[in-house]
């Protein structure tokens, strides 16, 4: 085991998150002295005009239109993330294949971002959960971040369904108890 004397822990720990994501924050980017913290590579946001973290500039999925025996998987789930996914889904029907925000999903649905997020989660695990009944892990929705797609918060999820998907969709859920 090799043991080092580390003078600067402040300049250590920048040069591990530049390590670990290639990036610093801005308030990385200084010691607790507010001097600059000068490492090679590292960019700060400020530097390169980005709000933070490492946000591409886009990243998106369109996602698939569902077959009828795969909605009424998703239909047939009693458990609250099913239900909290058809609200999303319902919700992003609704909009009619405009782009809608995690928050405002969640102004719309009532249901809290965490939990939004946590139930899209749940939907991949379903999904891959059940290789027999579906051949891709594709939503039946498309989603988008990444500072082409909202300069001013490139970190918030984008999603919408198109309008093979909005019709696959709400024929599937006539009758779907929330």
């Amino acid at each position: 085991m090799r043991v080092e004397f580390v003078p600067d822990v402040t300049a250590l720990c920048a040069r591990l998150e530049v390590i670990r994501n290639g990036s610093l924050s801005d308030e990385q980017a200084v010691t607790p002295e507010g001097s600059p913290i000068e490492l090679p590579g590292a960019e700060t946001p400020a530097q390169s005009g980005r709000r933070g973290g490492s946000a591409a500039n886009k990243v998106e999925s369109h996602g698939v239109v569902w077959t009828p025996d795969q909605y009424a998987l998703l239909r047939d789930n009693s458990t609250v993330s099913a239900s909290r996914v058809r609200k999303v889904l319902d919700t992003l029907a609704e909009a009619g294949g405009e782009r809608v925000t995690t928050t405002v999903l969640s102004d719309r649905t009532s249901v809290r971002d965490t939990e939004i997020r946590h139930a899209l989660g749940w939907l991949t695990k379903f999904v891959k959960g059940n290789p027999n009944v579906f051949d891709s892990d594709q939503w039946p929705m498309g989603w988008a971040y990444g500072r082409e797609v909202d300069p001013d918060n490139a970190f918030e999820f984008h999603y919408r369904m198109t309008n093979e998907q909005i019709e696959g969709w709400t024929s599937a859920s006539v009758g779907i108890q929330q």
